[in-house]
């Protein structure tokens, strides 16, 4: 018995299936995200170390430091030598340091006074090291007596004289050494304080002026770095 063969639709076919093609990612796209994410990580570091830059700041601003000069005399200013090189002098004064910090406590190191006179330094001081709490005032009594080189031009003897006769002089105060905050248990690194107080009009007391203008309390810049 014979078969005939089957007719398939016209158009039909019914071979082997032909597999999807995988889909391949492009490379560019990759470097893409990986450029992406780096920018993204970079824009958030620094959004973090801006702001802790920012609360560091709030902390230990500058003016939390706050200096003035109470008081300051002079019983001895006179020049001597030969040729008036010589400066004989006695100067006492108290200063103010005010810790402003709610938080953060102050350790003062290293810290002396220096005293000038017409830009030239006659006199030096080692000041004792201590540790402030915060919201505190400590007071300093630097006392410094002596004799110095000094030289005077012809305008500087001119203004010293003037002073003299009026009886106080014109005299820069300046406090250097180095600090450290505490907070908490944490304790910074030494930083840098300059404390100048400049122009202070100190009056000179001696026995022939025994009424001489007395002292008017002078803030000072506080600079630390």
């Amino acid at each position: 018995m014979s078969h005939s063969p089957k007719s398939n639709p016209a158009g039909s076919y019914h071979g082997l299936s032909i597999p999807p093609q995988p889909y391949h990612q492009k490379p560019q796209s990759c470097r893409c995200c990986l450029l992406s994410t780096t920018y993204k990580t970079l824009i958030a570091l620094c959004i973090f170390l801006g702001i802790a830059i920012l609360v560091l700041w709030l902390i230990f601003r500058p003016h939390k430091i706050k200096a003035a000069v109470e008081t300051a005399t002079l019983t001895r200013f006179n020049l001597t030598g030969t040729n008036l090189t010589s400066l004989s002098y006695n100067l006492s004064a108290d200063i103010s340091l005010r810790n402003s910090y709610r938080r953060v406590g102050i350790y003062y190191d290293d810290l002396h006074g220096e005293t000038y006179y017409n830009g030239e330094r006659f006199g030096f001081m080692t000041l004792p090291t201590f540790y402030q709490g915060h919201k505190n005032t400590t007071m300093l009594h630097p006392v410094m007596e002596g004799t110095s080189v000094f030289g005077l031009e012809s305008s500087g003897m001119d203004e010293f004289r003037n002073e003299e006769k009026m009886g106080f002089f014109n005299v820069d105060v300046w406090l250097i050494g180095q600090i450290r905050y505490k907070f908490g248990s944490v304790v910074s690194r030494r930083r840098r304080l300059r404390v100048r107080c400049n122009k202070l009009r100190v009056p000179l007391v001696t026995k022939e002026t025994p009424g001489a203008a007395g002292f008017g309390r002078t803030e000072c810049h506080v600079a630390h770095y």
